[in-house]
């Protein structure tokens, strides 16, 4: 491995380590947005009255809000990533598929989830707006109809989040499979260790999400998401010093 073989894969470990940092750091901000725009929502319901013109427009405009944050984020997560996969690529090959399914099926998620929260949106915004009144009433045949046809954008909403998560777990099989290699081509246990739970963690964080599951396991998920976050950080930290020692004595 020649030096300049050894500076592109720790550019390219460094980048990857920056889209986890990103990750981690969605935690908080998110944490932080959803609380102020709640209590601005509150506010904004005890100052103009409680109607349901008002709360159907603070509602839509809670999701434009907080869906736009974590799209912003999933954007910048997505450009280190990617920088990080093609440098693997482009010195180990073995990294290639890993790079072709997050490049292509990862802007897919996104475009999936952004049509979603538009479609939510909408449809929550409908659905307090025009049919809150028709659950206080007796309904017919007709009614029911009426009703599937108003709440159409917020099942469309639902099918197009559900499809966009299916691409998301596709994309983390293969973000594990690149962390599991690098874990194993540097011997950092500390890495494998958190893309095995980190891994997990996604694939019962969105079964708790779809099923609605108690609180208590969804805050729990959320726990040793964070754990595996950090671990992934600190694994590949240690996976860049390793790269530049094997480079700075001409491979092994």
């Amino acid at each position: 491995m020649d030096s300049s073989s050894s500076i592109l894969l720790v550019n390219s470990l460094r980048n990857l380590r920056r889209a986890v940092l990103v990750e981690l750091l969605a935690i908080p901000i998110i944490i932080v947005a959803v609380i102020v725009v709640m209590v601005a929502l509150f506010f904004q319901l005890f100052t103009r009255g409680m109607n349901i013109d008002v709360l159907a427009s603070s509602i839509m405009n809670m999701i434009i809000i907080l869906g736009g944050l974590a799209i912003a984020i999933l954007i910048l997560y997505y450009i280190y990533m990617s920088k990080g996969w093609k440098g693997m690529c482009s010195e180990r090959t073995e990294y290639c598929t890993v790079r072709t399914v997050f490049t292509y099926l990862m802007p897919i998620h996104i475009i999936f989830t952004i049509l979603a929260l538009i479609f939510i949106s909408m449809g929550i915004s409908q659905f307090i707006k025009e049919l809150m009144p028709w659950l206080t009433k007796e309904l017919s045949t007709e009614d029911i109809i009426k009703l599937f046809s108003k709440i159409a954008p917020l099942l469309t909403g639902a099918i197009l989040l559900f499809i966009g998560a299916i691409l998301g777990v596709i994309v983390e099989v293969f973000v594990f499979v690149g962390f599991y290699r690098i874990s194993t081509l540097y011997n950092i246990d500390v890495l494998k260790v958190g893309a095995i739970l980190k891994l997990i963690t996604e694939f019962i964080g969105r079964g708790v999400g779809f099923i609605g599951a108690m609180q208590f396991a969804s805050i729990g998920v959320a726990i040793l998401y964070i754990v595996a976050l950090i671990l992934i950080y600190l694994g590949l930290g240690n996976s860049m010093k390793k790269a530049a020692e094997i480079g700075a004595a001409g491979g092994i």
